[in-house]
């Protein structure tokens, strides 16, 4: 029975040390074309149009009207990853988020006129305040 026992914490206790380090790719959203570029470099201001971007890219949901009569477009990709290291609730944690951003403003005749990308852990800032707003108006009814 002893030795069972002994059997059962070690295990136990394996299995515990074996949790220390843990690493966990959360997903990948977005838009994989916008993950796999490297700069905007693809698009020329006062040369590209918005039809051609859509036909390579697709559409998005981020689109903002500009007061000037511009029509701003975002799209991005996001993965994700969390690693523990050390022991559970002793260790740190490290979590990773690799986002690719493109912005691309159109002016009224639908001609690129501005364009930004931005990789790593950058939000537009147009994006950010339409999640606040959002955020806002589902808690706050």
């Amino acid at each position: 029975m002893t030795k069972i026992i002994t059997k059962i914490v070690i295990l136990l206790g394996l299995t515990f040390l074996s949790a220390g380090c843990v690493s966990m790719q959360t997903g990948n959203s977005g838009n994989s074309k916008v993950a796999s570029m490297s700069s905007d470099e693809a698009y020329s201001i006062g040369t590209t149009t918005l039809e051609s971007v859509q036909n390579e890219l697709g559409g998005t949901m981020y689109v903002f009207k500009k007061a000037n009569g511009n029509t701003k477009y975002v799209w991005q990709s996001e993965s994700g990853s969390v690693s523990a290291i050390g022991l559970p609730f002793v260790g740190g944690i490290s979590n990773k988020t690799d986002r690719h951003t493109l912005a691309l403003t159109f002016d009224k005749n639908n001609i690129l006129s501005k364009k930004s990308f931005h990789k790593d852990d950058y939000t537009d800032p147009d994006v950010t305040q339409m999640q606040s707003q959002m955020m806002n108006k589902y808690m706050n009814p």
